[in-house]
């Protein structure tokens, strides 16, 4: 029988590479709170936010002014998302 140490140190690369391939996609995840089911079967309500401003800065006026604005986009749920 492998020394449990050895063992344990055969396994260290397989998990930094399944710890690296995670970490990537893990960016990739958002609040599941923010899409919503609607109202409709197999559709998504998701809430698409655009930003103005932090633009040019002047010494005297700042930052230009800025609007955030938060609206809804209805979409259909791609065949891949079913159960």
């Amino acid at each position: 029988m492998a020394n449990q140490i050895e063992l344990f140190k055969s396994w260290i690369p397989i998990l930094d590479e399944v710890y690296k391939v995670s970490s990537l996609t893990s960016e990739l995840d958002g609040n599941p709170e923010l899409a919503r089911e609607g109202a409709n079967a197999n559709e998504l309500i998701i809430p698409m936010i655009s930003m103005q401003g932090l633009g040019d800065y002047s010494r005297n006026a700042g930052y230009v002014d800025g609007d955030v604005t938060r609206r809804t986009s209805n979409r259909i749920r791609p065949r891949s998302c079913e159960a």
